[in-house]
C-alpha cells in the first residue's frame, strides 16, 4: 500500500471518530443582530443540537453599552427553543451569571427561565406559541442573582449528586424553551450584566460505554466532556469538573485563605481561653503556677518577731535611780 492510501485511510479513521468528540456552538445574545439565536422573526427560532455537539448561549451589558443604545430602552426579552435527537435530553448549566435583584422585594429584575416541553407542531411554531405549556407559566422558577460555578463550591446546596443544582435544568425530554429576559432599569456606573449557559445532550445510561460516561443519575455524556473547563452536568458537585478557579495559578487560593482565616482565629480563641483562665484564677485567689497550698497561718504568726517589749522584763541595772530624800531635804534631820 502507497502513502497516498495510507494517509487516505488514517483521514477515514478520524473523521470517522469525529462524531464523539465534543464541540461547542456559541450564540451571542443581541438584540441588534438579528442574525443570532434572538432574533426578531417570526416566530421565534428553534435550534437544533446534534448528538455530539454542544450549545453554549452569552450576553454581556455594561452601563456605558446601555446608555448608549437605545435598544435597551425597553425590556430585552429572548425567547428560544432547543431540540436534540429523539431518545435524547438536554442539560442546561449556568456557568456564570450576574443578574440583578430588587433590594426591597429581592424579586428577580433580570433573569432566565427553563422550561420543559415536548416538541411543537407545526401549528404552534407557526402561531409561535406552546399549547402544552400556557404563557403564564413562564412566572415560575426565575433564576438571578450571581453563579460563578467553577470559582466558588455551592455550600447551600447538599453534598449528592442525585439532585439538579439549583443554577441548572434536567429535561429528559427533547425540547427545551428557554427565556432571558434583561430589564431596561438603568445599570448602575460600574455595573455588569452577563450570563454564559451551556446545553449538552445526553442518555439515559446505567454504565459508561466506549463514548459515554456516567454523569451522575443514570445519565451519561460524552467523555470528552469532561475536565473541558466547562460544567456539562447539571447536578452539585461539578461531577464532570473539578470545580476548581478558572485560573490554573489561582487553584489554591480557596484553600489558603481558608487556612490563613482558620490559623488566626485559632490564634485568637488560644489566646482570650488563656486570659479567661488567669482572671478566673485571679478572682478566686490562686495562683495557678504555684503548688496550690496556701501557707499555714499558725506557722506564719509564729515567726513574726514581737514589736513591743514584755510586761515582765525587769529595768536594767545601770539605769539612773531618783535621789533619796535626805539628799534633796538635809535641814529636817
Amino acid at each position: 500500500m502507497g502513502i497516498l492510501p495510507k494517509l487516505f485511510l488514517a483521514h477515514s479513521i478520524v473523521t470517522t471518530n469525529l462524531p464523539y468528540s465534543s464541540n461547542y456552538t456559541d450564540y451571542v445574545l443581541d438584540p441588534k443582530n438579528q442574525n443570532k439565536l434572538c432574533s426578531s422573526s417570526f416566530p421565534h427560532r428553534e435550534v437544533e443540537i446534534k448528538e455530539n455537539a454542544a450549545l453554549r448561549i452569552n450576553f454581556t451589558l455594561s452601563e456605558e453599552e446601555q446608555s448608549s443604545n437605545s435598544v435597551y430602552k425597553q425590556n430585552f426579552i429572548c425567547v428560544f427553543f432547543l431540540k436534540v435527537p429523539e431518545g435524547m435530553g438536554i442539560f442546561g448549566v449556568i456557568q456564570k451569571m450576574a443578574f440583578r435583584r430588587d433590594s426591597r422585594t429581592n424579586d428577580c429584575t433580570d433573569y432566565i427561565q427553563f422550561r420543559h416541553s415536548k416538541n411543537r407542531g407545526w401549528f404552534e411554531k407557526a402561531l409561535n406559541v406552546d399549547l402544552e405549556r400556557k404563557t403564564e407559566h413562564w412566572s415560575a422558577d426565575q433564576i438571578c442573582g450571581e453563579v460563578t460555578p467553577l470559582q466558588e463550591p455551592f455550600s447551600e446546596i447538599p453534598t449528592t449528586t442525585s439532585d439538579v443544582a439549583r443554577h441548572a435544568t434536567l429535561n429528559r425530554a427533547n425540547y427545551l424553551a428557554v427565556k432571558v429576559n434583561i430589564s431596561k432599569k438603568k445599570l448602575k456606573p460600574n455595573e455588569r450584566i452577563e450570563i454564559v449557559v451551556a446545553f449538552t445532550p445526553f442518555k439515559e445510561c446505567s454504565n459508561d460505554s466506549e463514548e459515554m460516561k456516567l454523569c451522575g443519575h443514570n445519565t451519561c455524556i460524552l467523555k470528552s466532556y469532561f475536565n473541558d473547563r466547562i460544567i456539562n452536568c447539571p447536578f452539585v458537585n461539578c461531577v464532570d469538573e473539578e470545580c476548581s478557579p478558572l485560573i490554573e495559578e489561582d487553584r489554591p487560593s480557596l484553600w489558603s485563605g481558608k487556612i490563613a482565616v482558620t490559623a488566626v482565629s485559632s490564634i485568637f480563641l488560644s489566646f482570650f481561653l488563656f486570659l479567661g483562665c488567669i482572671m478566673m484564677c485571679r478572682y478566686a485567689e490562686m495562683f495557678c503556677w504555684g503548688d496550690g497550698h496556701p501557707p499555714d497561718r499558725g506557722t506564719e504568726l509564729s515567726e513574726v518577731e514581737p514589736t513591743a517589749p514584755s510586761h515582765h522584763d525587769s529595768p536594767s541595772p545601770d539605769k539612773d535611780l531618783p535621789p533619796a530624800y535626805e539628799t534633796l531635804f538635809p535641814s529636817e534631820r
